[in-house]
């Protein structure tokens, strides 16, 4: 097996396997989990192994160590949905910045079902100011056309700062000549 693994061909293969691994959402979101609970854990044994045997400070130990494997046991049940939940925001997210908003308010009503009312409720109203907001870009822009300029500028100042038409609607009320 060594001998295997001094092969350029198998270590280039294995280096390739584990950087596609991190690029696996369920890899990293285990990963994550382990390293965050595996460090505390391994310090406590660490330390159990040099307290004297149901001592104090052992038995604080212990029940510290038994918390943490408890919590990390949680931790890995919740996996999935975590990873579901994980998956639904960034696959909305992606349709927000192309600009497809009610498939992106879709793909958020999916967090309903997950028992995560009230993150779906946030995120379709984030979709629903840049629906908005790219709407009164859109309008703006159909207003300088006609010279409305007074009327462009109201709609475009009005814009929140936070979304990402703000950018273009800044860009545009630049373009617009003052009066």
């Amino acid at each position: 097996m060594s001998g295997l693994l001094k092969k350029p061909v198998v270590r280039i293969t294995l280096v390739i396997v584990g950087i596609a691994m991190l690029l696996y959402l369920p890899t990293r979101e285990f990963l994550k989990i382990t390293c965050i609970t595996g460090v505390p854990v391994v310090f406590l044994i660490l330390f159990l192994g040099k307290q004297i045997r149901y001592s104090i400070t052992w038995i604080a130990a212990m029940i510290l160590l038994l918390a943490f494997l408890g919590g990390y046991g949680y931790l890995l049940i919740s996996l999935p949905e975590r990873i579901e939940v994980r998956r639904i925001t960034t696959e909305g997210s992606m349709l927000v910045a192309e600009g497809k908003y009610d498939a992106a308010i879709a793909e958020y009503r999916k967090l309903d079902k997950l028992g995560k009312k009230d993150k779906m409720d946030d995120k379709v109203a984030e979709v629903e100011r840049e629906k908005n907001a790219h709407r009164d870009v859109e309008l703006a822009r159909q207003l300088v056309k006609v010279k409305d300029y007074q009327e462009a500028r109201k709609l475009l100042e009005a814009i929140p700062r936070t979304t990402w038409a703000y950018r273009d609607a800044a860009k545009l009320l630049k373009s617009i000549p003052t009066e």
